[in-house]
């Protein structure tokens, strides 16, 4: 295959993988461990649990503006 051609789907493939990964794991906590309900009150593991949410999505924004903005060949390397 073409050297742009895998650096391309290379960052596709790392782009879904974290993504994954990251709805995995917020999901788990947020949802079968309860973190994200509020029940009767706001907890402090609810507050813990935005904070990871809102702070893990901005650098899992920032890491793929930074994957995505690089030249093919810089990825591929």
């Amino acid at each position: 295959m073409e050297e742009n051609t895998v650096a391309f789907l290379k960052r596709v493939g790392w782009t879904i993988f974290l993504m994954f990964t990251w709805m995995a794991i917020n999901s788990t906590v947020g949802i079968m461990l309860g973190y994200g309900f509020v029940e009767s009150s706001i907890t402090a593991w609810n507050i813990v649990f935005y904070i990871w949410l809102l702070g893990s999505g901005t650098f899992l924004f920032i890491h793929f503006k930074k994957i995505w903005s690089q030249t093919f060949t810089d990825f591929n390397a």
